[in-house]
């Protein structure tokens, strides 16, 4: 979403106006209904340590969703280069099959 977004304009609901050309909440109320129904219907719960990936990866997918998924694999590693994530630091404070340790 951060792609499509040139600058920051606003409308006034409380004042009945809901669109001003090409000025409108429709991208944001979109994305972010997008957004619950994925944590709803495929996550179920995100925690709070985790959350900047959740949203890092569904801005990713809301951003390119017309492009197919070779063009979309493609620029994701096309942006991986020099990064390195292993699974340690992923699972730090869990055991065994995904069960946190308190």
């Amino acid at each position: 979403m951060a792609a499509t977004t040139k600058g920051h304009e606003s409308v006034n609901h409380n004042a009945g106006e809901y669109a001003r050309g090409q000025i409108s909440s429709n991208m944001a109320e979109g994305f972010f209904s997008h957004l619950k129904r994925s944590i709803d219907g495929t996550h179920h719960h995100v925690s709070k340590e985790h959350l900047p990936r959740y949203l890092a990866h569904f801005d990713f997918m809301y951003s390119t969703h017309k492009q197919t998924d070779s063009e979309r694999m493609r620029q994701l590693l096309g942006q991986v280069s020099g990064r390195r994530l292993t699974y340690r630091p992923l699972a730090r404070g869990f055991h065994g099959g995904g069960v946190p340790v308190n």
